[in-house]
Order: C-alpha cells, then sequence, then structure tokens
C-alpha cells in the first residue's frame, strides 16, 4: 500500500535508470548524475539512495537499513553510522530533513522517498541553457550610469586580453609535479581568500604560506626552476594575484591594495579603503574588480586611487575574454549551493544568466583556436571539474569532466584552492587531513587520542564537565566542517547537525551549544540548539544587527552572557539572555580582538587583541549589571603573541598558544588588583596541525589544568600544491 511499511523489500521491478528532480541514477552502475554533470557519492550513502528508490513511497525501516546494507562498523555505532550515512546523501541532493524534498524522516521508523520517480530516457535530452542577460527590455538600477563606462573600456580592452590570453597548443604531452613550501612553512586552505596564482602566461606562481611566526609569507616560482623567491615586501599579503600581462602582481594587505613588479622592487599602494579583501580580479587594463566579502565589491584604478563602492556585489567575479560580461557566484539559500552567473558591472547581480551549479567560485581557460570556446573549471562535491562552455552564448555545451579529487575548497564563502593560466597551466591544492586530537600532559607528551587520525580539524571545545567533546572535522566532499561530539573518556563519536555550523562554546550544564550558524541568513548568526536532539538550532535573537557576522567565544558560568566576535570589524561583543538589551559592544575600537573568554568566577574577561603591533592576550574586569561592560585597567599578560586562550577551571592559571609555536601557562591570582606571573612554556606545539578557519590554533585544557587537548600531526604527508602542464590532456 503507498505510503506504508515497505513489507516486501526491493521486490518491485524497477528500470536500469531513474530520474528524480535534476537527478538521474544508473541503479545497476551505481552512480549519480546531476544535470549530466557525476555527483561523487559512494558507499552506504549511495546504498540507501539505491535501496529507497527501489521502494519509493514506502517506508524502509532502520532495522531493514541494518539488515541489508550494514556491516561491521570499528569506529561507530550502527545508528550513529546511519545518521551519518542519511545526513551525507541529504547534502548531496541538497535536501533537508525539516523540509524535505527527497527523502523524508518517520520518526522512531524509518524513510520514504517522496519525490516522484521515472525511468530514464535511453539518452540524454539536451539541456536547457540559460540566454545571455540583456533585450528583454528590464531597466538597469539608476546607479548604473555612475559606471556605464567600464562595459565600454572593458570591451576596448578586447584586444588587449585576445593578445594575453594565448590560446593553448594542442596535443601536448601532460607534465604534473609538486610544489612544496620551504621547510618551517605550510600552505593554508583557502577559506576566505585566495592564497596562489598562476601567471596568465603560465610561467610563474606566486603563493603565500604561514611561518612559524603565524604571519603570511609570499614566494614567486618560475616554473622553468626549482628556485623559490621569498618576496619580503608582501610579507602578510593574505590575497595574491597576477595582471593580466604577467609582469604586475597584486597583494591584499590588511585593508590595502598594493602592486608590484613581478621581477622585484617596492610596493605601491593603489588603495587603502578596500577592507580585507577575499579576492581580487583585473577586468581590464585599467579596472580591478575587487570582492571585499560576500555583500560588497569595489572597484580600483590599477594606477592608484580611491576604491569606489559598488552598490551591488559581485562575488568571485571571472572577466570573460572580448566581452563585457563577467561571471560571478550568485549564492543559494544555503551557503553550499551556489551558482555562476554572468552579467554586466552594473546588472542587478541576481538577473545575471544562470550557467551551472557549483560548491565554489569558476575560472574560465580558453581551449581552442578561438578563446570564445574553453571551459570553466569549478569545484563539485570535492572534484575539480571542467564544463565545455562558450564564452559568446553564455552556455555550457557537453559534459563536464572531472580532472582531480579531493580539491580544498570552503563552499560557506566559495573559495577553492586551484588556479589555471591561459594556456594550458593547472594548479590545485589537494587536500591532506593533517591531525587528529590528541591528549598530552604539561610537557607534551601523548596520554591518548581521540577520534581518527587524519583529519583536517578546524574547532574543538571541552564541556563544562569534561564528559564530551565538540569538534569541528572538515569534509573536503561537502567542502565545510561537520560537527561532531565526542565522547572523552572512550572517544567514540557521532555528527550531531546538517547545519554549516562554526565556533560551538558549551553552556555551563554541558546540556546545549551555541554556535556561529548559517542556514538561511547570508551572514552567520547565534544559534542555540541541545547536543541530544536531531534538527536544527535556533536563532539566538533573529533580526539583530543584520550587518555582523557573530563567532561565539564564550558562555559565562552563570549562564547569562555569551561573548562573540564581529569577524568584519573584530569587535567584542556580549548578548545578554537575562538583559533588556539582547547585545552589546564590549570592545569597540581600530584594533582587532577576538577570543574573548571569562574567568570562571565571571568577573574578569581574558581576551587577545592586535592593539601593540602583534596579537596578545590582555585581562580586563567585567562588569555585569545592567549595562554589561569591561572596566578598569587593561592588563597585557602574554610577550611574544598569541593565538588561542583558556582558564584552567579554577581560575588560578590562563594557558595560552603562543604565536612562536609554544604552549605557555601564566599563574594568576584574582582580586581587586590581580597578582600576574610570568609566562612560562610548558611544550611545543604544532600549529600547522589546525585547520585555521575559526582560530589560527585551536585547543582546550581539562579542568585541573593538567591535560591539554590539541590536534597533533599524524599524516607525514606535507601540504603542497600540484602544477599541471598541458591540463588538456586529461580531457581525452
Amino acid at each position: 500500500m503507498a505510503g506504508g511499511a515497505c513489507d516486501n523489500l526491493g521486490a518491485m521491478p524497477v528500470p536500469e535508470r531513474v530520474t528524480f528532480g535534476p537527478f538521474e541514477l544508473d541503479i545497476a552502475g551505481k552512480k549519480l548524475e546531476k544535470g549530466g554533470v557525476r555527483v561523487k557519492l559512494s558507499g552506504q550513502p549511495l546504498d540507501i539512495l539505491v535501496l529507497l528508490l527501489k521502494n519509493p513511497d514506502e517506508v524502509v525501516t532502520r532495522e531493514e537499513l541494518r539488515q541489508q546494507l550494514w556491516g561491521e562498523d570499528t569506529f561507530v555505532d550502527f545508528e550513529q553510522g546511519l545518521n551519518t550515512a542519511i545526513n551525507k546523501l541529504r547534502q548531496t541532493l541538497v535536501d533537508s530533513a525539516d523540509r524535505p524534498r527527497y527523502i523524508e524522516t518517520i520518526p522512531r521508523q524509518g524513510y520514504r522517498f517522496i519525490a516522484p520517480v521515472a525511468e530514464a530516457a535511453a539518452a540524454h535530452a539536451p539541456g536547457r541553457h540559460p540566454q545571455p542577460p540583456g533585450g528583454s527590455g528590464r531597466k538597469r538600477p539608476l546607479w548604473f550610469a555612475a559606471i556605464a563606462g567600464l562595459a565600454a573600456l572593458v570591451v576596448l580592452a578586447a584586444g588587449y586580453w585576445m593578445g594575453a590570453r594565448t590560446a593553448p597548443s594542442p596535443a601536448r604531452a601532460l607534465i604534473q609535479f609538486k610544489v612544496e613550501p620551504p621547510p618551517g612553512y605550510w600552505l593554508e586552505p583557502a577559506g576566505t581568500r585566495q592564497g596562489f596564482d598562476i601567471s596568465p602566461d603560465g610561467k610563474s606562481l606566486v603563493f603565500t604560506t604561514r611561518g612559524k611566526d603565524g604571519q603570511f609569507h609570499a614566494w614567486r616560482r618560475d616554473l622553468s626552476r626549482t628556485t623559490l623567491h621569498p618576496i619580503a615586501t608582501a610579507d602578510a599579503a593574505h590575497t595574491v594575484f597576477w595582471g593580466l600581462d604577467s609582469r604586475k602582481l597584486f597583494f591584499a594587505l590588511g585593508g590595502s591594495l598594493r602592486l608590484a613588479d613581478a621581477a622585484g622592487g617596492p610596493l605601491q599602494v593603489l588603495s587603502q579603503d578596500t577592507g580585507r579583501a577575499i579576492y581580487a580580479t583585473v577586468i581590464a587594463p585599467e579596472r580591478v574588480l575587487v570582492m571585499g566579502n560576500r555583500q560588497s565589491s569595489y572597484l580600483v584604478p590599477t594606477v592608484g586611487g580611491d576604491a569606489q563602492p559598488l552598490p551591488a556585489a559581485y562575488p568571485w567575479p571571472e572577466p570573460l575574454p572580448a566581452s563585457e560580461y563577467i561571471l560571478y557566484l550568485g549564492f543559494g539559500d544555503r551557503s553550499h549551493n551556489s551558482i555562476v552567473r554572468a552579467a554586466r558591472v552594473g546588472d542587478e547581480p541576481e538577473s545575471g544568466a544562470e550557467i551551472v551549479q557549483t560548491n565554489s567560485r569558476t575560472l574560465y581557460a580558453p581551449s581552442g583556436p578561438s578563446s570564445d570556446h574553453g571551459h570553466l573549471l569549478y569545484v563539485l562535491a570535492g572534484s575539480l571539474m571542467a564544463h565545455p562552455f562558450d564564452a559568446k552564448s553564455l552556455r555550457v555545451t557537453g559534459q563536464a569532466v572531472p580532472l582531480a579529487a579531493g580539491i580544498e575548497h570552503f563552499a560557506t564563502s566559495g573559495a577553492a584552492d586551484f588556479s589555471v593560466s591561459n594556456n594550458g597551466v593547472l594548479v590545485y591544492q589537494p587536500h591532506i587531513g593533517p591531525a587528529q586530537m590528541t591528549w598530552v600532559d604539561r610537557a607534551g607528551r601523548p596520554v591518548g587520542t581521540v577520534g581518527p587520525a587524519n583529519q583536517g580539524i578546524y574547532y574543538l571545545r571541552l564541556s563544562p564537565d569534561a564528559t564530551k567533546i565538540v569538534a569541528e572535522l572538515y569534509s573536503v566532499e561537502d567542502g565545510y566542517s561537520r560537527v561532531w561530539i565526542f565522547d572523552s573518556a572512550t572517544g567514540i563519536g557521532r555528527p550531531i547537525t546538517e547545519e554549516l555550523a562554526g565556533g560551538s562554546v558549551w553552556s555551563p550544564d554541558s546540556s546545549r551549544l551555541v554556535y556561529s550558524g548559517l542556514i538561511v541568513t547570508q551572514l552567520p548568526k547565534l544559534f542555540v540548539r541541545s547536543v541530544t536532539e536531531e534538527g536544527y538550532g535556533e536563532p539566538l535573537f533573529a533580526g539583530v544587527h543584520p550587518e555582523q557576522v557573530q563567532v561565539p567565544t564564550d558562555w559565562s558560568s552563570d549562564g547569562r552572557f555569551i561573548v562573540y566576535q564581529s569577524r568584519l570589524r573584530g569587535d567584542l561583543w556580549t548578548a545578554d539572555l537575562a538583559g533588556e538589551h539582547p547585545t552589546r559592544p564590549l570592545l569597540d575600537s581600530p584594533s582587532l580582538e577576538n577570543s574573548g573568554t571569562f574567568s570562571p568566577d565571571g568577573k574578569w574577561l581574558a581576551f587577545i587583541s592586535d592593539a601593540a603591533g602583534q596579537p596578545e592576550v590582555y585581562l580586563q574586569a567585567f562588569e555585569a549589571g545592567k549595562t554589561p561592560r569591561l572596566r578598569g585597567e587593561r592588563r597585557r599578560i602574554s610577550r611574544r603573541g598569541a593565538l588561542n586562550l583558556r582558564w584552567r577551571g579554577d581560575g588560578k592559571e590562563l594557558l595560552y598558544a603562543g604565536a612562536d609555536g609554544k604552549m605557555y601557562v601564566v599563574p594568576i591570582t584574582l582580586g581587586e588588583t590581580p597578582q600576574i606571573g610570568t609566562p612560562a612554556a610548558l611544550f611545543d606545539i604544532e600549529i600547522e596541525a589546525t585547520t585555521p578557519i575559526i582560530t589560527p590554533f585551536t585547543f582546550d585544557v581539562s579542568p585541573d589544568g593538567q591535560r591539554f587537548l590539541l590536534p597533533r600531526l599524524t599524516n607525514p604527508e606535507r601540504n603542497h600544491l600540484v602544477v599541471v602542464q598541458n591540463w588538456q590532456a586529461l580531457l581525452r
């Protein structure tokens, strides 16, 4: 009976290929496609999908799934493993438990496939292609006139672009090799920036690394040689990119955009008011289009001058040859669902032609005698794809081909670690899970591990009762971290949410988490959820400060206050769960303040500020009352830079990870005038073991201060870049 329990599991005859929504599944071959593009899905999540599709509109019970599909799992039990597989399947199908389109959860029973299922045609029908924007009579916004000259400028630059973008030579041999950072430095995943770029002529690579000083360092390598050249004048640059002629290098450094000759020399400041630019690209010889964040874009003259804010944002812009159009990323209702769009600078971004679905930014690479034809390169489900594209008609023209699997990308921002030249050179960074959560004693000796080895560990936090650990582990297929809860004694864990979440902080009774969530909002906001219930958390203050990025850092021991930081400005704020005003600024200054952490008695706040020129730990009295505020003298605790901090459970020690790669302890006697001791180094830490999206280094400490939980390197393979010359050979 339709809609009932499945009494004869899998007995109904089904065709070899079925379709549902935009998906097509080859049941016999166990291959899933979306819009003609292979979707990476395997193992138990794929087996569950096949079983559900064989029994559409029927309840497949959890027990039936266990009997049909499950084997012994040495890491998590069946219930945890099934929840993980269902979460992965829903993420791949862009589905949700609370508003299902495909898979419905039947409480205390199992699951049911609810979407219409049909037999697939023998051959793929031609896909629908978006039409180029324009010609529809749509009125342009009034502000278009202020930058209307840009379109003409881009068209006039077409000849220049064509000359710079030489099409690759056909039928050349594939050459592939690694580029590793120098000893003592490591590559950091993109997250919210562009960390490397290949020159348009394919001859030179520029990239950034982290050093043991915690700072970015820039390097250049000519691909014809093996020597790395440091670019000392560009140290601290977080985003790098080339000019159209392969002779100029651009750097985003702090809040400024700077220019240098590739052959060497000082940096020239182009603009001081671009903010902390995530990405930028030269769209014409005289113009740079800067992405400040997902909601801001600027135009900057390449000869220098004020940055011109645009009323609309074009995330991850990519110019097209001989065209006034650019490609950019349109974010969906969930951050990992994005659409590549095409429009002119000045058009409303929402009106741009939809090109293809992706999980990352997109680059265009010419691949034939005419640069009107080439490939779009983007990341989908962790794989780098090359999709044939007609730049003149703004249409994809064939099937996407996977070039490489396991590419570092960050779906919530659209960042992805790959770059391509105009003549067949591709560079990408493969994901290498580096570390494992490890308990160490005060001498740094390992005394236990938690969870699997070789993980990308964004963040970890020990519950106040010391029985549980919340950890955020990177999934290369998803492009973001999954939140897990681990038993601190056994090390066994389970994922607890399908949400995009970060910076989870425990409630004082260890029963709830406050976190930075991104569900239907455009910027991360504070959400709260129980650690024992399924589903999504609830927004803490819906509609309050929509312009903020809210990342929690601590929850006071009396349960009243949550301290959080706005990453847009770096200020520390309080969320007051019992006061008249839900949020108030604690530290509102030109400096960057983060890692705010209450003392166990709730009367002091320790935090990190760069007011002295580099991040250091400070301590200041916290006054609750009707209007919470910091008062009195601000006391500096650290001396050589700091990355993160924690209190001992009784408040008698502050412990912090130093920027010099050491763990420090500082004895403290709290009182009207606190007595602060001298920082003493305990042991060396491995800063590169943290995937630094939430914090530069994540750790926690047991209540008695005798054990530290932190990531330690377990993977012998170092992060590296892969250079592929004549990458089009991968298409054959």
